[in-house]
Order: C-alpha cells, then sequence, then structure tokens
C-alpha cells in the first residue's frame, strides 16, 4: 500500500491530506483488490479488511450484497454475479446507474 501511496502522491499528483484530524495520508479513495491470495478491500485511511467471497463499494453496495448473495449459489462464475450486483443496485439506488464496464483480469500464475 505504501507504494501505491507514494505513486499517487508523486507521480499522479494525488493530495491525501482530507483532515488534519489524521495521523496518515489519506489515499482519498476505497479499492477491492482481487487475487489468487483473496479479496480484500483498502479504505482512505489504509485499513485493510479480507473478505470471503464478494463484496460491494458505494452508495448501492446494500442492494448489491443481497442480490449476490442469492445468485451466488447459480451465478456461473465472478463476473455474472459482479453483473447480478451492479445491475440490482442500479435498479433500486438512485446514485448508482448503468452502463457498467466490466473488465476481466486474467491472473498469471503466482510466483
Amino acid at each position: 500500500m505504501t507504494q501505491l501511496q507514494r505513486s499517487l502522491r508523486d507521480d499522479y499528483y494525488v493530495l491525501g491530506k482530507e483532515d488534519s484530524q489524521y495521523d496518515y495520508e489519506s489515499m482519498r479513495m476505497e479499492l477491492i483488490i482481487a487475487s489468487p491470495g483473496g479479496i480484500f478491500g483498502a479504505y482512505p485511511q489504509r485499513s485493510v479488511q479480507e473478505f470471503r467471497s464478494f463484496y460491494a463499494f458505494g452508495s448501492g453496495a446494500e442492494f448489491a450484497l443481497g442480490a449476490m448473495s442469492v445468485a451466488e449459489a447459480s451465478a456461473p462464475d465472478a463476473e455474472s454475479l459482479a453483473r447480478v450486483g451492479v445491475e440490482t443496485a442500479a435498479r433500486f439506488d438512485v446514485s448508482t446507474e448503468l452502463p457498467m464496464t466490466v473488465q476481466r483480469v486474467h491472473l498469471g500464475a503466482a510466483h
């Protein structure tokens, strides 16, 4: 995370200070990191949380999580499950809208 933070600051000029009450420079973003080692959420103040099977961020996250919980057993793959989550969030959350862009990332063998 520190290399990411350094690159954001030095290469992309992202100013991290949100509020002087925090001891750490904020990343000013929430990230989901999916890897062969698991699914992790990284938050602005650099806390990290591991998720067991799937997760959603944003204003429609509760709708997406509910829909994905129901669809998990029948979804043929992770992309289909993600689509169910986003489509449901867009249907019920006024701040989530379509179209969505899905990018599939093929991970190489771990070294």
